[in-house]
């Protein structure tokens, strides 16, 4: 089950990196988690002291914040392309 909404395969996502950590409560952003060399693109959420990283797709676990993670951007754009010209 999930939530509806998607990145779809094959977007472009633009990043701003340039922002006040204090504005991002429901932004998407771009996270790399301690311990990994990947990042990861989810909804970052607080409520009251506590702040998570929510994914849409509910397959995947909702991850708490707790200097565990370092936000690199939040995603400004989604732009899909619907078709290719020849």
């Amino acid at each position: 089950k999930s939530s509806g909404r998607s990145i779809p395969n094959n977007a472009i996502v633009t990043v701003e990196t340039n922002f006040d950590p204090l504005n991002l409560n429901g932004c998407v952003v771009i996270a790399m988690l301690d311990g990994s060399d990947e990042a990861t693109i989810k909804e970052f959420q607080i409520d009251g002291p506590n702040k998570f990283l929510v994914p849409w797709n509910e397959r995947y676990d909702v991850i708490r914040v707790n200097g565990n993670c370092r936000i690199v951007g939040y995603v400004k754009d989604v732009i899909i392309r619907l078709g290719k010209v020849r």
